[in-house]
């Protein structure tokens, strides 16, 4: 009905047509006025006399109608909000360049990586697995930089992906490698000999980043993040004395928000298997326990994706004039700063570490042999 779809609408999109109606209303007395104007006009073969008395009666009294009949706020007008213009275009621009940076700063991370390959640091923590690290650093980095650009419906989409698969892409390694550490100094402890194969764990990784492609591509064919417009309705007045409805641009899925969700708890469940496995590995040999840097690092992530969910749930209701463009821009710098923190955490102390220590390599029966 109209009364329903009035009051279920937002205030900037809704129709004035329900307080028009409820508005309408002649008293008796100027009921009595057009009566008497039909009867004085009234012609038997033209039949429209009592359209002559209406009209000639609003025509009188059309200021009246006016005041009485229009909602407050109306006429209105709209005004699309540029993505790059207004006072929020600093925060864009910081964004920007913080994504470059901290894109930047995983391409070092991955020169440093491949030329200290063979310290003894780097290979003990496994120089494939920080590469998948780093990888999924990089994508986090690529998702910072498209929340800095206008939204559409193709970088709404990868937007998503690169987020999601970038923090799989780097917890998840990190999750196997010191879940299988933990196993084999286990093993240790009770003096059995036991065999870590690699390929095992690239195959884990593989499956679980398998499972996660295969989510964002329901999400992409079911419900798709697209461009979605968003109103707000301004003190701003336009010439016809209303007001000014602003729209701007944000990414969401049109039918619910279920996916995101979804994909925070998802996020969530990653950080929590990740705490728990570097608590487990609290005792294990301190060349190859990074419980301290791994605990500093999920800490700062859950940090950073406690500020993003306020951020998806609280953001436009907080942030009213263009909320698409801001809530975007400090989600990008959210993401940014989350992989620049993460590298600072885990990869600088090892780069420090592996600058003054001698070639190491890991022989075929496992053992750490020095050059």
């Amino acid at each position: 009905s109209l009364r329903t779809n009035t009051f279920t609408q937002e205030e900037a999109s809704v129709s004035p047509a329900y307080d028009m109606i409820r508005a309408m209303e002649i008293s008796t007395l100027e009921m009595l006025s057009i009566m008497n104007r039909w009867q004085q006009d009234h012609d038997e073969e033209r039949h429209y006399g009592s359209r002559y008395a209406v009209c000639h009666w609003v025509a009188q009294n059309i200021d009246t109608l006016v005041s009485k009949m229009v909602p407050p706020s109306y006429p209105r007008d709209q005004q699309e909000q540029s993505f790059y213009i207004g006072p929020h275009s600093a925060l864009l621009f910081v964004a920007l360049a913080f994504g470059g940076i901290a894109l930047l700063a995983v391409l070092v991370c991955f020169g440093l990586t491949w030329h200290w390959k063979q310290r003894q640091v780097i290979v003990y923590a496994q120089p494939e697995f920080l590469y998948l690290v780093l990888m999924g650093l990089s994508l986090v980095a690529i998702s910072a930089i498209l929340h800095a650009t206008p939204p559409s419906n193709g970088t709404c989409i990868a937007r998503t992906w690169t987020k999601i698969l970038g923090y799989s892409m780097e917890l998840v390694p990190l999750i196997v490698k010191v879940n299988a550490i933990n196993y084999l100094f286990n093993q240790a402890m009770r003096n059995r000999r036991v065999t870590i194969d690699k390929k095992k764990l690239y195959r884990t990784v593989a499956a679980v980043m398998v499972c996660v492609v295969v989510y964002v591509i329901l999400w992409t064919a079911i419900d798709p993040p697209t461009k979605q417009a968003k109103t707000v309705l301004t003190n701003a007045v336009n010439d016809g004395g209303g007001s000014t409805v602003q729209m701007s641009y944000s990414c969401a899925s049109s039918d619910s928000p279920f996916w995101s969700i979804a994909a925070m708890v998802y996020l969530m469940v990653l950080l929590l298997t990740a705490t728990v496995m570097a608590t487990q590995s609290r005792n294990v040999d301190a060349s190859f326990n990074e419980t301290k840097y791994l605990a500093a690092m999920i800490y700062s992530h859950f940090l950073f994706m406690l500020l993003r969910v306020l951020l998806f749930f609280f953001g436009d209701k907080v942030i009213k004039i263009n909320s698409g463009a801001v809530v975007a821009g400090v989600m990008s710098l959210f993401l940014s700063l989350d992989a620049m923190i993460c590298m600072g955490i885990y990869f600088y102390p090892k780069f420090r570490h592996a600058r003054n220590q001698s070639t190491y390599s890991m022989s075929a029966r496992g053992t750490i042999d020095r050059r």
